[in-house]
């Protein structure tokens, strides 16, 4: 895993729905299925990527919640 995995990851840990609790988070891992995010914790999630990696989300942008996936978007969008 490289660094900007790490950085993702725990991100995603600090706006878990339901903090202390241990989960693992795979590639596959789906935010709103697996761990409970709702739309208030997903959209502070996506403000915190967008200011750790000086990127910007736009709305329609965003097709999945799955771990591997949120990955690739902020990769894609750190090439851009």
């Amino acid at each position: 895993m490289n660094n900007i995995e790490m950085k993702i990851r725990t991100i995603i840990e600090r706006h878990m729905p339901s903090p202390g609790i241990e989960v693992i988070i795979g590639d596959d891992t789906d935010l709103v299925a697996d761990l409970g995010f709702d739309s208030i914790s997903f959209f502070s999630l996506l403000l915190d990527l967008e200011q750790e990696f000086g990127i910007s989300f736009l709305c329609f942008e965003i097709e999945s919640l799955v771990f591997k996936n949120i990955i690739k978007m902020v990769k894609d969008k750190m090439q851009k």
